[in-house]
């Protein structure tokens, strides 16, 4: 998703933002990835997150995204941040 002048893209961890000034020139962000998957027994312990959908209502941006373990069991996370670049 793109946030005003971010890019959000996932693959393995979320959060791998560029950034443009212009929409034509980009440059990383050097904090990537910006949300990494949970630990051993979590949902996403795998390192398989993707499907972000970023929504900000003016305060805060909200992020869910669908994680997996290799077994294929999943389920939907969701993190929040002040700025898009820092989430917990």
């Amino acid at each position: 998703p793109l946030l005003r002048d971010r890019l959000v893209a996932a693959r393995g961890d979320i959060g791998k933002i560029i950034t443009s000034p212009d929409g034509k020139n980009w440059t990383k962000h050097a904090g990537n990835p910006v949300l990494e998957s949970g630990g051993q027994g979590s949902f996403e312990e795998e390192g398989l997150l993707g499907g972000p959908q970023v929504v900000f209502d003016g305060e805060i941006f909200h992020m869910w995204y669908h994680g997996m373990r290799s077994n294929h069991n999943g389920g939907i996370g969701y993190a929040t941040s002040t700025n898009g670049y820092n989430w917990t």
